[in-house]
């Protein structure tokens, strides 16, 4: 019997790595860009408890985008 890794595992191994890091990777980006941050922010989630900071981040500080909504209109 041949133990070691074939291409199945392999394609299993690079979806699952994309699932794990890329999907977070992206949500993180578009709420960073939707809160009115600039989205490379997202990007800390990939490091060890890094969307947990983010979270953090998120919930205490003042977001650009409800700022501009709270501007007086200038036409």
């Amino acid at each position: 019997m041949m133990f070691g890794v074939g291409p199945a595992e392999l394609l299993v191994l690079s979806l699952t790595s994309l699932l794990a890091f890329g999907l977070p990777s992206w949500l993180s980006w578009r709420i960073c860009v939707k809160a009115g941050f600039p989205g490379q922010l997202g990007l800390i989630s990939l490091v060890p408890l890094g969307l947990f900071v983010l979270l953090i981040v998120l919930a205490v500080a003042d977001w650009p985008v409800s700022r501009a909504m709270k501007a007086p209109d200038r036409n």
